[in-house]
């Protein structure tokens, strides 16, 4: 479900196939390749700082999170509406995600129905605290507790739509993001004559006149 994602837009299959492709630019020959002056032709990228740096995959990212912020109260908002309060909810929202903007009573329903499930909620704890509740109480909490158990596959459903929905929308907007890098690393690489473009992290040791990543943020978030 949308509320047991995490907050990045797959950040760690991003990095997977960037490190991937930063080994290497061209194929080396047997011996290590070298500059006139004798210098190895290697470069290496900070991959976390890139991602860090590179604008439009911070935007990106920030849409995902409010994505998934939304869908996690969509979900909170229906655990406890009746299947007619919950079509109506929909029918508000759909309304709202087409622009516009809505006017009494319906403005007010809307934000009837928005925050019932959390007073239901609430009250429905205030039940279960009482010690020796009325037949009234018990009948209260009955139809609460039985009403929030009916909605759970529903619930459950809701939550797997979001989670599509929203993995299908941003995974291609990943891909576009994965094919910008790998443009901006081949295109620096090749403005310096590297031969290999390394990782990072998977280097012991690297003086850092040969990282190239500050330039290939320049390229990224030029366009």
């Amino acid at each position: 479900m949308i509320l047991s994602q995490k907050r990045t837009i797959k950040r760690g299959v991003l990095l997977a196939v960037l490190a991937a492709f930063t080994f290497p630019i061209v194929d080396l020959t047997a011996t290590p390749s070298t500059s006139a002056d004798g210098s190895l032709t290697v470069g290496y990228v900070d991959l976390d700082a890139l991602l860090e740096g590179y604008e439009k995959y911070q935007k990106v990212n920030k849409d995902f999170k409010a994505y998934q912020a939304t869908g996690k109260q969509k979900i909170l908002a229906r655990r406890f509406l009746t299947w007619d309060e919950w079509k109506q909810l929909d029918s508000l929202e759909e309304r709202i995600d087409k622009g516009e903007k809505l006017k009494d009573p319906d403005a007010k329903e809307y934000a009837r129905l928005k925050n019932l499930s959390e007073g239901q909620e609430t009250r429905l704890k205030e039940l279960q605290g009482i010690r020796e509740p009325s037949d009234d109480q018990k009948r209260e909490r009955q139809e609460l507790e039985s009403l929030e158990k009916s909605n759970s596959s529903r619930l459950q459903q809701l939550g797997q739509d979001l989670a599509r929905k929203g993995n299908e929308t941003f995974s291609k907007l990943l891909a576009e993001l994965q094919d910008n890098v790998r443009k901006a690393i081949a295109e620096t690489a090749q403005a310096k004559s590297l031969k290999l473009v390394l990782d990072k992290k998977r280097l012991l040791w690297a003086d850092a006149t040969i990282e190239i990543t500050e330039d290939i943020l320049k390229l990224l978030n030029a366009h």
